[in-house]
Protein backbone atom coordinates (compact mmCIF):
# COMPACT_ATOMS: atom_id res chain seq x y z
CA UNK A 1 0.00 0.00 0.00
CA UNK A 2 1.25 3.45 -0.90
CA UNK A 3 0.96 5.18 2.45
CA UNK A 4 -0.13 8.35 0.69
CA UNK A 5 -2.71 6.60 -1.48
CA UNK A 6 -5.23 4.09 -0.18
CA UNK A 7 -6.51 1.76 -2.89
CA UNK A 8 -7.36 -1.49 -1.12
CA UNK A 9 -10.09 -1.47 1.51
CA UNK A 10 -11.53 -4.26 3.60
CA UNK A 11 -14.80 -3.70 5.46
CA UNK A 12 -15.50 -6.26 8.17
CA UNK A 13 -19.17 -6.05 9.10
CA UNK A 14 -21.58 -4.78 6.46
CA UNK A 15 -24.35 -3.42 8.66
CA UNK A 16 -25.56 0.16 8.94
CA UNK A 17 -22.12 1.62 9.76
CA UNK A 18 -19.99 -0.72 7.65
CA UNK A 19 -22.37 -0.49 4.71
CA UNK A 20 -22.49 3.31 4.91
CA UNK A 21 -18.69 3.48 5.04
CA UNK A 22 -18.44 1.16 2.03
CA UNK A 23 -20.85 3.35 0.05
CA UNK A 24 -18.83 6.46 0.88
CA UNK A 25 -15.59 4.73 -0.05
CA UNK A 26 -17.04 3.83 -3.44
CA UNK A 27 -18.06 7.45 -3.98
CA UNK A 28 -14.90 9.14 -2.75
CA UNK A 29 -12.41 6.47 -3.88
CA UNK A 30 -14.14 5.35 -7.11
CA UNK A 31 -11.24 3.24 -8.37
CA UNK A 32 -10.55 1.51 -5.07
CA UNK A 33 -10.83 -2.23 -4.50
CA UNK A 34 -13.33 -2.88 -1.70
CA UNK A 35 -13.44 -6.36 -0.22
CA UNK A 36 -15.72 -7.43 2.61
CA UNK A 37 -15.99 -10.03 5.34
CA UNK A 38 -19.62 -10.47 6.33
CA UNK A 39 -21.60 -13.62 7.27
CA UNK A 40 -24.88 -12.23 5.91
CA UNK A 41 -24.85 -13.42 2.30
CA UNK A 42 -27.87 -11.31 1.40
CA UNK A 43 -26.10 -8.12 2.46
CA UNK A 44 -22.96 -9.11 0.55
CA UNK A 45 -24.93 -9.94 -2.60
CA UNK A 46 -26.76 -6.61 -2.41
CA UNK A 47 -23.50 -4.69 -1.97
CA UNK A 48 -21.93 -6.44 -4.96
CA UNK A 49 -25.03 -5.87 -7.10
CA UNK A 50 -25.01 -2.20 -6.09
CA UNK A 51 -21.44 -1.91 -7.35
CA UNK A 52 -20.21 -1.00 -3.87
CA UNK A 53 -18.17 -4.10 -3.01
CA UNK A 54 -15.84 -6.05 -5.28
CA UNK A 55 -15.98 -9.39 -3.49
CA UNK A 56 -16.24 -11.23 -0.19
CA UNK A 57 -13.08 -12.79 1.24
CA UNK A 58 -12.10 -14.87 4.26
CA UNK A 59 -9.81 -13.88 7.14
CA UNK A 60 -7.15 -16.19 5.73
CA UNK A 61 -7.03 -14.09 2.56
CA UNK A 62 -6.20 -10.83 4.36
CA UNK A 63 -2.39 -11.21 4.09
CA UNK A 64 -2.55 -11.38 0.26
CA UNK A 65 -2.58 -7.60 -0.16
CA UNK A 66 -2.07 -4.40 1.81
CA UNK A 67 -5.33 -3.19 3.31
CA UNK A 68 -6.95 -0.27 5.06
CA UNK A 69 -9.35 -2.28 7.22
CA UNK A 70 -12.54 -0.95 8.77
CA UNK A 71 -13.70 -3.14 11.64
CA UNK A 72 -17.44 -2.36 11.92
CA UNK A 73 -18.65 -5.24 14.07
CA UNK A 74 -20.42 -5.38 17.48
CA UNK A 75 -18.39 -4.03 20.42
CA UNK A 76 -18.02 -7.44 22.06
CA UNK A 77 -16.38 -8.90 18.92
CA UNK A 78 -13.85 -6.15 18.14
CA UNK A 79 -10.95 -7.33 20.31
CA UNK A 80 -11.35 -10.97 19.30
CA UNK A 81 -11.45 -10.12 15.60
CA UNK A 82 -8.54 -7.69 15.93
CA UNK A 83 -6.42 -10.45 17.48
CA UNK A 84 -7.51 -12.85 14.75
CA UNK A 85 -6.43 -10.41 12.05
CA UNK A 86 -2.99 -10.03 13.61
CA UNK A 87 -2.59 -13.81 13.90
CA UNK A 88 -3.35 -14.51 10.23
CA UNK A 89 -1.04 -11.70 9.11
CA UNK A 90 1.81 -12.79 11.40
CA UNK A 91 1.52 -16.39 10.22
CA UNK A 92 1.93 -15.45 6.55
CA UNK A 93 5.56 -14.71 5.65
CA UNK A 94 4.54 -12.90 2.46
CA UNK A 95 2.72 -10.23 4.51
CA UNK A 96 5.97 -8.75 5.85
CA UNK A 97 6.31 -6.51 2.81
CA UNK A 98 2.76 -5.23 3.12
CA UNK A 99 1.13 -2.54 5.25
CA UNK A 100 -2.07 -2.91 7.26
CA UNK A 101 -4.00 -0.09 8.92
CA UNK A 102 -6.96 -1.29 10.99
CA UNK A 103 -9.55 1.07 12.47
CA UNK A 104 -12.68 0.18 14.44
CA UNK A 105 -16.01 1.98 14.78
CA UNK A 106 -17.16 0.75 18.20
CA UNK A 107 -18.94 3.20 20.50
CA UNK A 108 -16.80 2.40 23.56
CA UNK A 109 -13.07 2.94 23.44
CA UNK A 110 -11.20 2.40 26.75
CA UNK A 111 -10.74 -1.40 26.57
CA UNK A 112 -10.34 -1.45 22.80
CA UNK A 113 -7.67 1.26 22.77
CA UNK A 114 -5.60 -0.63 25.37
CA UNK A 115 -5.79 -3.81 23.29
CA UNK A 116 -4.99 -1.95 20.07
CA UNK A 117 -1.87 -0.56 21.73
CA UNK A 118 -0.69 -4.11 22.49
CA UNK A 119 -1.48 -5.39 19.00
CA UNK A 120 0.20 -2.57 17.07
CA UNK A 121 3.66 -3.51 15.85
CA UNK A 122 5.72 -3.29 12.67
CA UNK A 123 3.55 -3.25 9.58
CA UNK A 124 0.27 -3.73 11.49
CA UNK A 125 -1.27 -0.62 13.01
CA UNK A 126 -4.53 -0.46 14.96
CA UNK A 127 -6.23 2.92 15.41
CA UNK A 128 -9.21 3.22 17.77
CA UNK A 129 -11.97 5.40 16.31
CA UNK A 130 -15.69 6.03 16.68
CA UNK A 131 -17.95 7.89 14.23
CA UNK A 132 -20.73 9.61 16.20
CA UNK A 133 -23.35 8.81 13.59
CA UNK A 134 -26.10 6.29 13.06
CA UNK A 135 -29.85 5.70 13.03
CA UNK A 136 -32.23 3.40 14.88
CA UNK A 137 -32.14 0.99 11.92
CA UNK A 138 -29.74 -1.88 11.26
CA UNK A 139 -28.35 -3.82 8.35
CA UNK A 140 -26.89 -3.03 4.95
CA UNK A 141 -30.33 -2.25 3.51
CA UNK A 142 -30.52 0.81 5.78
CA UNK A 143 -26.98 2.03 5.08
CA UNK A 144 -26.58 5.23 3.10
CA UNK A 145 -24.08 7.66 1.66
CA UNK A 146 -23.03 10.75 3.62
CA UNK A 147 -24.04 9.31 6.99
CA UNK A 148 -20.86 10.74 8.50
CA UNK A 149 -20.88 14.16 6.86
CA UNK A 150 -20.31 16.90 9.47
CA UNK A 151 -20.54 14.32 12.28
CA UNK A 152 -17.87 14.03 14.98
CA UNK A 153 -15.51 11.13 14.33
CA UNK A 154 -13.45 10.37 17.43
CA UNK A 155 -9.85 9.15 17.39
CA UNK A 156 -8.31 7.70 20.55
CA UNK A 157 -4.57 7.68 19.93
CA UNK A 158 -2.32 5.26 21.81
CA UNK A 159 1.46 5.27 22.38
CA UNK A 160 2.24 2.83 19.55
CA UNK A 161 0.40 4.75 16.84
CA UNK A 162 2.76 6.19 14.22
CA UNK A 163 2.34 9.60 12.65
CA UNK A 164 1.87 7.83 9.33
CA UNK A 165 -1.05 5.73 10.58
CA UNK A 166 -2.74 8.73 12.15
CA UNK A 167 -2.21 10.79 9.00
CA UNK A 168 -3.73 8.09 6.79
CA UNK A 169 -6.68 7.62 9.17
CA UNK A 170 -7.37 11.35 9.41
CA UNK A 171 -7.22 11.69 5.64
CA UNK A 172 -9.78 8.88 5.32
CA UNK A 173 -12.13 10.41 7.87
CA UNK A 174 -11.85 13.84 6.23
CA UNK A 175 -12.64 12.27 2.87
CA UNK A 176 -15.89 10.87 4.27
CA UNK A 177 -16.82 14.27 5.70
CA UNK A 178 -16.31 13.47 9.36
CA UNK A 179 -15.18 16.07 11.88
CA UNK A 180 -12.11 14.69 13.62
CA UNK A 181 -12.04 14.88 17.40
CA UNK A 182 -8.94 13.51 19.15
CA UNK A 183 -9.79 12.41 22.67
CA UNK A 184 -8.61 10.29 25.59
CA UNK A 185 -10.43 6.91 25.52
CA UNK A 186 -11.75 7.18 29.09
CA UNK A 187 -13.09 10.66 28.40
CA UNK A 188 -14.61 9.37 25.17
CA UNK A 189 -16.58 6.75 27.07
CA UNK A 190 -17.74 9.33 29.61
CA UNK A 191 -18.91 11.73 26.90
CA UNK A 192 -20.53 8.90 24.92
CA UNK A 193 -22.48 7.93 28.04
CA UNK A 194 -23.71 11.50 28.46
CA UNK A 195 -24.75 12.39 24.90
CA UNK A 196 -25.48 8.97 23.40
CA UNK A 197 -25.73 5.91 25.62
CA UNK A 198 -27.86 7.48 28.36
CA UNK A 199 -30.13 8.91 25.65
CA UNK A 200 -30.71 5.39 24.35
CA UNK A 201 -31.80 4.37 27.82
CA UNK A 202 -34.03 7.41 28.35
CA UNK A 203 -35.72 6.80 25.00
CA UNK A 204 -36.43 3.22 26.06
CA UNK A 205 -37.56 4.24 29.56
CA UNK A 206 -40.00 6.85 28.20
CA UNK A 207 -41.57 4.45 25.72
CA UNK A 208 -41.76 1.65 28.28
CA UNK A 209 -43.39 4.00 30.82
CA UNK A 210 -46.10 5.13 28.39
CA UNK A 211 -46.65 1.64 26.99
CA UNK A 212 -47.14 0.21 30.48
CA UNK A 213 -49.08 3.08 32.11
CA UNK A 214 -51.12 4.64 29.29
CA UNK A 215 -50.96 2.51 26.12
CA UNK A 216 -54.21 4.05 24.86
CA UNK A 217 -52.44 7.42 24.62
CA UNK A 218 -50.17 6.01 21.90
CA UNK A 219 -53.11 6.20 19.50
CA UNK A 220 -52.83 10.00 19.47
CA UNK A 221 -49.03 10.32 19.76
CA UNK A 222 -47.48 12.77 17.31
CA UNK A 223 -44.05 13.41 15.82
CA UNK A 224 -42.64 14.74 19.09
CA UNK A 225 -43.22 11.44 20.88
CA UNK A 226 -42.04 9.49 17.82
CA UNK A 227 -38.75 11.38 17.57
CA UNK A 228 -38.16 11.33 21.33
CA UNK A 229 -38.54 7.54 21.49
CA UNK A 230 -37.06 6.55 18.10
CA UNK A 231 -33.99 4.98 19.71
CA UNK A 232 -36.25 2.44 21.42
CA UNK A 233 -36.55 0.90 17.94
CA UNK A 234 -32.79 0.39 17.84
CA UNK A 235 -30.89 -2.87 17.80
CA UNK A 236 -31.40 -4.61 21.21
CA UNK A 237 -28.12 -6.51 20.79
CA UNK A 238 -26.23 -3.24 20.32
CA UNK A 239 -27.93 -1.65 23.32
CA UNK A 240 -26.97 -4.53 25.61
CA UNK A 241 -23.42 -4.42 24.22
CA UNK A 242 -23.19 -0.71 25.04
CA UNK A 243 -24.55 -1.20 28.57
CA UNK A 244 -22.10 -3.98 29.33
CA UNK A 245 -19.09 -2.07 28.02
CA UNK A 246 -19.90 1.38 29.41
CA UNK A 247 -21.95 0.44 32.47
CA UNK A 248 -20.29 2.68 35.05
CA UNK A 249 -20.48 5.94 33.11
CA UNK A 250 -24.07 5.25 31.99
CA UNK A 251 -25.16 4.49 35.55
CA UNK A 252 -23.46 7.66 36.79
CA UNK A 253 -25.09 9.80 34.10
CA UNK A 254 -28.58 8.42 34.69
CA UNK A 255 -28.13 8.79 38.45
CA UNK A 256 -27.13 12.44 38.03
CA UNK A 257 -30.11 13.01 35.74
CA UNK A 258 -32.47 11.41 38.25
CA UNK A 259 -31.26 13.85 40.93
CA UNK A 260 -31.51 16.75 38.48
CA UNK A 261 -35.08 15.84 37.54
CA UNK A 262 -36.11 15.50 41.17
CA UNK A 263 -34.69 18.93 41.97
CA UNK A 264 -36.37 20.56 38.99
CA UNK A 265 -39.77 19.11 39.81
CA UNK A 266 -39.51 19.99 43.48
CA UNK A 267 -38.67 23.60 42.58
CA UNK A 268 -41.62 23.95 40.24
CA UNK A 269 -39.41 24.80 37.26
CA UNK A 270 -41.92 23.09 35.02
CA UNK A 271 -43.91 26.34 35.13
CA UNK A 272 -40.89 28.62 34.68
CA UNK A 273 -40.94 30.37 31.28
CA UNK A 274 -37.32 31.48 31.71
CA UNK A 275 -36.24 27.82 31.84
CA UNK A 276 -37.78 27.11 28.44
CA UNK A 277 -36.53 30.39 26.97
CA UNK A 278 -32.95 29.73 28.10
CA UNK A 279 -33.10 26.17 26.83
CA UNK A 280 -34.36 27.35 23.44
CA UNK A 281 -31.53 29.89 23.10
CA UNK A 282 -28.84 27.48 24.30
CA UNK A 283 -29.95 24.65 22.02
CA UNK A 284 -30.31 26.91 18.99
CA UNK A 285 -26.82 28.27 19.62
CA UNK A 286 -25.43 24.74 19.93
CA UNK A 287 -27.13 23.65 16.68
CA UNK A 288 -25.75 26.71 14.86
CA UNK A 289 -22.18 26.11 16.06
CA UNK A 290 -22.13 22.42 15.09
CA UNK A 291 -23.47 22.98 11.56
Amino acid sequence: MDKNKIDNFLVIGLGLIGGSIAKDIRQFYPNANIDVIEPNEVGVSSAIEDGIVNKAITYEEIPKKSYFIILATPIRTVIKIANGIKNVIDEDSSSKSKQFFIIDTASTKAKITKEFEKLTSGNIEYIATHPMAGTEFTGYKHSRKHLFKSKAWMICEHSNNSECALKVTKSFINKLGGKIREIDPELHDQYAAIVSHSIIMLSNYIFDFIFEKSPEALEVAGDGFTSTTRLASGNPELHVDILINNHDFIKQTLGDFNKYLGNKLSNGVIEDKKFFNDNMKNRNSWIYKRS
